[in-house]
């Protein structure tokens, strides 16, 4: 058996966190017995049906504390509980504030319990992210272009080469370095600084609301990983779209990924 009817079940959730959900329903959609697709569920993913809704459900109400106005009652009843003693009990259990705190600094970052997608890797921790808005950013850098994600590649890794050897990659680093990758009819990839130099490339910024992801390891291997696990769980798990490329920051021995996001789903 493939796990395809285990992302049917969590895109049926997403569909309906704010409805009754009938796990007899459910299981006839997918044409297997209630208590055996129970059990099944909790095996391969290692949380139960009860606490993954729990936990999505909390997650969004989070959300909502944060981009909306509505008010806690609202929010608590929209998801399921019946007064906000409950909610707020519940809330804090899963994030350890109260959802008033989180309403007050509307600046921290946010908390997700992320939709389970499988194939991937199905750990489904608690992800963490803030959103800023910014005015246009001008970066200054080299910039290199491929025909294929292969090319572009290898070409990436002889660029790094040449910038360590002749110095640049310390003068970046100094100066905030980013490095940015998008693709029109070809793919392309900019390292640079905010230092102004008219001899280099310039890619800028747009103003607009980013989501800002931080990775602690610096390693192309840890930044991947998080860039394709904001693909196909983060995005899939919040009521935003993502309306840019990766931007990635290197700070403080830090990266951070930032991607704009459009508020534009409803889910209520």
């Amino acid at each position: 058996m493939n796990n395809n009817w285990i992302n049917d079940i969590t895109q049926y959730i997403e569909n309906h966190l704010t409805d009754a959900i009938n796990y007899q329903h459910i299981a006839k959609k997918i044409g297997m017995n209630e208590f055996i697709m129970q059990r099944v569920f909790q095996v391969v993913t290692g949380i139960s049906l009860s606490e993954y809704i729990r936990k999505r459900r909390l997650s969004r109400a989070y959300e909502d504390l944060m981009v909306t106005d509505d008010k806690v009652i609202d929010i608590s009843l929209r998801y399921g509980y019946e007064s906000h003693i409950s909610f707020a009990r519940a809330f804090k259990k899963e994030f350890s504030i109260t959802p008033t705190e989180c309403r007050k600094n509307k600046n921290h970052e946010f908390q997700q319990f992320s939709k389970l997608y499988i194939p991937q890797n199905i750990e489904l921790p608690i992800i963490k992210y803030r959103i800023q808005k910014l005015d246009n950013i001008d970066i200054y850098g080299i910039e290199i272009t491929a025909n294929t994600k292969e090319d572009l590649h290898y070409k990436i890794r002889s660029l790094y080469q040449k910038i360590k050897k002749n110095g640049m990659y310390k003068h970046l680093n100094e100066n905030g370095r980013y490095a940015i990758s998008w693709k029109n009819s070809s793919y392309h990839y900019l390292v640079g600084s905010k230092q102004i130099d008219n001899s280099l490339s310039k890619y800028t910024i747009l103003k607009g609301e980013y989501a800002i992801f931080k990775v602690d390891e610096m390693t192309q291997k840890e930044i991947v990983k998080l860039q394709q696990y904001i693909n196909d769980c983060w995005s899939k798990s919040v009521s935003f779209e993502i309306e840019s490329d990766f931007i990635e920051q290197y700070k403080d021995s830090s990266c951070y990924i930032y991607v704009q996001i459009k508020r534009n789903k409803i889910h209520i």
